[in-house]
Order: C-alpha cells, then sequence, then structure tokens
C-alpha cells in the first residue's frame, strides 16, 4: 500500500510539482514583464502588504489544486475524499489553512509521504460536526487547528474551545494531541500548559499583538497573514528559556515553548511572532517558485551563524539571513514608537545587526552555486543594505 501511495504521489509530481502560474503573474494577472518579487522591501516593513497577502493566496490556490486533483482523491481513498467534497467552500478553505492538513500534503507531493487517512479523516469528521453537518461522535477529537475539542457527553457533542489571538486568522493551540516534528527526524516531549498559564500567555500575546498593530503595523498585518495558528507548549522538568519554532511543512504554525517563563517579555513575544512568520512566507515562497537549494541534499552542508555562534544547516542560514534582516527593521522602526520598551528595541536591534558585520552572504560564497539564483540576489541585496552607512543613522 505504502509503494502504491508513493507511485501516485510521484505521479503527481511529476505533473504537478509547481503551480502552472509563478506569484508575480498571481499578484499582476500577466505573465510577462515581471518585476522579482520585492521580498527585501516586504521585510524593511514598507508597507508592501499587498504583494504578501498575494502570496499567501497564491500559496492557497496552490494547495487547493493539489486537494481538487484525481491523484489525491485517489491518495486519501473514497470515505476521506467524500467528507472533503462535502464541506462548504468557507470551511473547506479554513481546512486547508491548518498546518497540520498542509503538512500532510507537503509531504506528500514533495516526498511521496503516504496520506495518514486516520488522521485526514478524524480532522474533516471534527469539522463536519463543528459545521453543524454531523451531530454523534464515538470519540473525542480536536479541531484542524487544535482550538476546539468535541466530546460527546450525554447524546450530544460538546464544543471545548480557545479563544483565538486574532478572530478568524490566528487560532490558539493550548492542548490538543498535535505533535511537532524537529528536524524532520524527532519530536521533542512537550506538554500543555497549565490552565493558568496558558490564559496568561494569551493575554500576553493579546497584549503584543495590539502593540504591534500600533507601531509597525506593516509587520502585524504581515504576522496574521502568514501564521493561522500559534501552539502553546512547555518543556517538563525545569525550562529555563523560550524558545519558537516553525516548521518546513507545517506552514503557517509559531510553536512557542515556555512562553509562560517570568523572564519572557512582550518584546520576546513580538520577535518571536513575527520571525515564525517570515519562515512561514520564506516556506511559501519555495513552494511555489524554486526551493532556496537547488538540491535538497544540500541542506545537510553545516555552516556557523554569525549571529549565534551555533551550527545550523545551510538552508536554515539562508533563512536566518533574511530573517534576521527583517528584525533589525521591526526594532528599528518600532524604537521611536513608545509602544516596546526603548532599551529592549535597542538591545534586539544591534543582535540583528551583529551578524551583518561579519558578510553573511560572502561566508557562504563557497556554496552560492548550491542556491536559486533568487536566493543568492536576495542575500547579496539585504548584505548590501545592511552595510550601507544610512542604514545605521
Amino acid at each position: 500500500m505504502a509503494g502504491q501511495a508513493q507511485q501516485v504521489a510521484s505521479s503527481y509530481r511529476q505533473r504537478d510539482l509547481r503551480p502552472s502560474y509563478t506569484v508575480h503573474e498571481a499578484m499582476s494577472g500577466q505573465g510577462e514583464g515581471q518585476t522579482a518579487f520585492p521580498l527585501t522591501s516586504i521585510l524593511r516593513w514598507d508597507g508592501a502588504i499587498d504583494q504578501a497577502a498575494s502570496l499567501r493566496a497564491a500559496f492557497e490556490e496552490n494547495i487547493a489544486k493539489t486537494v481538487a486533483s484525481e491523484a489525491f482523491a485517489e491518495a486519501i481513498g473514497p470515505a476521506v475524499a467524500r467528507a472533503l467534497g462535502a464541506l462548504p467552500a468557507p470551511r473547506l478553505k479554513d481546512v486547508l489553512r491548518s498546518p497540520q492538513f498542509v503538512a500532510q500534503i507537503i509531504r506528500w507531493r514533495r516526498h511521496g509521504i503516504p496520506l495518514d487517512a486516520a488522521f485526514l479523516g478524524e480532522t474533516l469528521l471534527s469539522e463536519l460536526v463543528l459545521e453543524g453537518m454531523v451531530s454523534e461522535l464515538p470519540v473525542s477529537l480536536w479541531s484542524a487547528r487544535g482550538d476546539v475539542k468535541l466530546v460527546p457527553e450525554d447524546g450530544t457533542v460538546r464544543h471545548y474551545r480557545t479563544p483565538w489571538l486574532i478572530p478568524d486568522r490566528i487560532a490558539i493551540d493550548e492542548n490538543s494531541l498535535q505533535t511537532f516534528p524537529y528536524d524532520g527526524e524527532s519530536e521533542k516531549l512537550l506538554l500543555p500548559l497549565a490552565d493558568s498559564d496558558a490564559a496568561v500567555v494569551r493575554e500576553r500575546l493579546a497584549d503584543c499583538m495590539g502593540r504591534l498593530t500600533e507601531a509597525v503595523l506593516p509587520a502585524s498585518q504581515f504576522t496574521q497573514i502568514f501564521l493561522t495558528q500559534v501552539s502553546l507548549r512547555f518543556e517538563p522538568g525545569a525550562p529555563t528559556k523560550v524558545n519558537s519554532s516553525s516548521f518546513s511543512q507545517y506552514l503557517g504554525l509559531a510553536l512557542l515553548v515556555n512562553p509562560h517563563l517570568p523572564g519572557v517579555d512582550i518584546e520576546k513575544l513580538a520577535d518571536s511572532m513575527v520571525h515564525e512568520s517570515i519562515h512561514s512566507m520564506l516556506f511559501m515562497l519555495e513552494e511555489l517558485e524554486s526551493p532556496f537549494l537547488l538540491d535538497p541534499m544540500s541542506a545537510k552542508i553545516i555552516v556557523k551563524s554569525p549571529w549565534s555562534g551555533n551550527v545550523i544547516n545551510l538552508h536554515a542560514y539562508l533563512h536566518a539571513c533574511l530573517v534576521w534582516y527583517a528584525l533589525f527593521w521591526l526594532w528599528q522602526r518600532a524604537a521611536s514608537t513608545g509602544k516596546f520598551s526603548a532599551q529592549r528595541c535597542a538591545a534586539l536591534q544591534e543582535k540583528a545587526r551583529s551578524g551583518f558585520r561579519h558578510q553573511p552572504s560572502q561566508l557562504i560564497a563557497q556554496y552560492h552555486e548550491l542556491c536559486s539564483p533568487q536566493i543568492v540576489s536576495h542575500l547579496q541585496t539585504v548584505e548590501s543594505i545592511m552595510a550601507a552607512p544610512e542604514t545605521h543613522r
């Protein structure tokens, strides 16, 4: 069965690995004379949000096209295909924006990994219940974004909801059964926050997004375009630091680990939210156009980050250059607004600036031929901008 599923996915990838138009065409409706996607301008928070929204829309159309294909229907089987077809268009769109569902699609069409029909079936069943099309459940289920637990009780199905961070945009998953990959090979043991801790984190995230909206509106809008789910977890034992993660297949997800710790300030939360939304955008750009690495095996190349001093893989390094560039401009623009601590803005801006003093594009010049021309051009552009004296006035 697994071999047959891989053959189906392989056939699909050969026919339709990329959308039939580029993101540039999607933004203009034309196929010729397009300028490059304005990545560096968007990440300076210059207000080019329409282009960012068009990128998101093009990605969603690409996912919808995959789901509507005969190959996908064959891979998921008739029962799941019927459930998928039964969902009204708005509910289906919400499902196709959920990171766990997107991950299934991307793994299947990119790597030929068989779809998890049981997971997909349970997810779709939960959404049919939320739509009011199914009134009974044999067991408890979670919604696609992990924000609603559906529990059969006394002949009815009770809905236990977690309030969304941004209504109709960013859901919060506090304690669903969703799992999260690390380096694509293993899973870290993570647990739900205590109810009281989760409530405090939700309030602080809402405060963080409110301040971000007032301080750097394009960054707030960008975050709401590219994030659809924030998952809150903690590490058992005695966690000492907060960290955030996103994953190449779970597009739209920001995982915040240990966000309840007392030393986590509003600035750190804002930094994490914007940080992970940038990764999601870059992953979508790679799905729509060319991957940043021409050969996936090049990701095994290890390089040293001039920001952290840690060794990371080459693909993560490419992303990091653009993320740190964006965070520099975020904190430069936020510094004078009074919405965040001036001291913390200066510290976060300096952290983002620090790696560019080492010319990160030049540090990996020997690997440029392994990278797409687009990403090399972007890296050279941001390095040039960060080296300009007027950037630091």
